[in-house]
């Protein structure tokens, strides 16, 4: 028992002596899709898509609107009013089959965005840590496993930089 204990003792002592030579560094991922260039870019998209899609919306409203004042015209046929309601049903699945489409179209954007973004700062992380010999790249963020480190560790601003000049 008691050389198993040495053993373990000093198994143990081996690991965190290997351990406390890696180098460390974090990388929040968050931030440079919010701030980097391409991230505005994406953004802008984005939001051009949600604007041709509440102008789309707004245009079925005020169709839905023109036909409820019709409706309430007392020289319409009860049969006239009945073919404004079927309209009127029309627009309504129209609406929200365009609901459904745009987030649908927003959502894969983002994803898109976010999965080419993702993988542009990986490679980037990775060049810097190869060349600047860096063992492990932590990701940090709002909802990041990483609680607490070091400003001096972070490097979310070099490879912001370097994901900003590239082309």
């Amino acid at each position: 028992m008691k050389k198993l204990l040495i053993i373990l003792t000093f198994v143990l002592s081996f690991s965190i002596l290997s351990f406390a030579q890696e180098k460390f560094a974090y990388v929040d991922i968050q931030k440079i899709m919010n701030e980097s260039k391409k991230g505005e870019k994406y953004r802008k998209e984005i939001e051009q898509k949600l604007e041709y899609y509440k102008k789309k919306a707004e245009e079925l409203e005020k169709k839905a609107k023109e036909i409820q004042k019709q409706m309430e015209s007392p020289a319409l046929s009860e049969k006239g009013k009945k073919k404004k309601e079927e309209e009127l049903k029309q627009i309504e699945q129209e609406f929200m089959i365009l609901q459904q489409r745009a987030q649908m179209e927003i959502q894969q954007m983002k994803t898109d965005a976010e999965g080419k973004m993702l993988g542009d700062i990986k490679r980037l992380v990775k060049k810097y840590a190869e060349k600047n010999n860096i063992d492990i790249v932590f990701l940090s963020g709002e909802f990041s496993g990483l609680l607490y480190a070091d400003k001096s560790l972070d490097i979310t601003d070099i490879i912001l930089k370097m994901y900003n000049e590239e082309k």
